[in-house]
């Protein structure tokens, strides 16, 4: 499909959301559009990606208030779809390189001609970090410093070439504020090491991105007021990756006394276990010792039984015939 067909595709899509009623019919048709993003081959997704934005950057002006809402959330839903396809392709560079710092995404989030359009791109800044953080943890983790940086290109391609001084207010709020308070409130909490956000791959390549900025800012032909923001950004950041930098050195410091301590009452905890086995010990021997004198005694006085009864005086028969006769003469007197 050629780009002329795929546009001409979208200008029913588009007029076919408009007409959509209600918020449970939008949302569905809504998700049911975005999840073809997720179908697609890698070059008609750009196409379709593409598509959309081109519509929506056409037709924006002719959007009332009562049509705004719906169209956001389209927009969102597009957001949070193109993610979870960049991230079921574990990042890669080319898949992220091709729908976002190329046609789809860079070049419309600077209108060409007017400023009327200019909700669009703020739109787009608002929800793209919330619906990156809104992806499962174990696919915010696979991020690689490059994915990251690729991620955020589009944005600092605005803040270096647009002229639109609410647009870079609104990007540096939206995308890189966000990132700089979630990098420094992680790392207060102590949650710098906690495999569950995006303020962990950010922290982890605040520096590097700290770095891209200032260079991007000191590129040839970037306005003044553009390269204050930029260099703005980059001392924000700068700072988050030195506090962040500091509470690790303590945090590792804290854990290896800990663990020195550790170690110390352990060795204390095994003398202490000792200490009764010895003290048992102990007793034991002295009953020992105490019963020793006992089981000597016995024998000797079984040895000296046998003597004493020989010693005692055995009665004869002479002895029997005296008593007798002594008996006799009590009675006859």
């Amino acid at each position: 499909m050629s780009e002329l067909d795929m546009m001409k595709l979208w200008k029913g899509l588009f007029f076919c959301f408009w007409h959509s009623d209600k918020t449970p019919v939008q949302t569905e048709l809504a998700e049911r559009l975005a999840g073809l993003l997720q179908q697609m081959r890698p070059a008609m997704a750009q196409l379709y990606w593409a598509g959309l934005l081109a519509t929506l950057r056409r037709e924006w002006f002719a959007m009332d208030h009562h049509r705004l809402d719906k169209f956001l959330m389209l927009v969102r839903k597009f957001v949070a779809a193109l993610l979870a396809r960049l991230a079921d392709t574990q990042w890669d560079a080319a898949a992220i390189t091709s729908l976002t710092t190329q046609l789809p995404l860079q070049q419309q989030l600077i209108p060409a001609s007017s400023s009327k359009s200019l909700g669009l791109s703020y739109h787009l800044a608002d929800v793209w970090l919330q619906e990156l953080k809104q992806l499962p943890s174990q696919q915010q983790q696979a991020l690689s410093q490059q994915a990251l940086l690729l991620l955020l290109e589009p944005f600092v391609a605005v803040l270096e070439a647009a002229g639109e001084q609410p647009l870079l207010g609104r990007i540096k709020e939206a995308v890189f504020d966000v990132l700089v308070c979630d990098i420094t409130a992680a790392a207060a909490g102590g949650d710098v090491d906690e495999e569950q956000s995006l303020a962990y791959c950010a922290g982890r390549d605040a520096a590097q991105l700290a770095a891209l900025l200032f260079e991007r800012g000191a590129s040839e032909g970037v306005r003044a007021r553009n390269r204050q923001v930029l260099y703005s950004i980059s001392n924000e950041l700068e700072r988050a990756a030195g506090k962040r930098r500091k509470l690790a050195a303590a945090a590792a410091d804290a854990a290896e006394q800990q663990q020195q301590q550790q170690q110390q009452y352990e060795p204390d905890q095994e003398q202490q276990q000792d200490a009764p086995s010895t003290k048992k010990k102990k007793k034991k021997k002295k009953q020992v010792q105490q019963e020793q004198p006992l089981q000597e005694v016995q024998p000797q006085q079984e040895q000296l039984l046998p003597q004493q009864e020989q010693l005692q005086p055995q009665p004869t028969a002479g002895d029997g015939c005296q008593w007798r006769n002594a008996k006799e003469q009590q009675e006859a007197e």
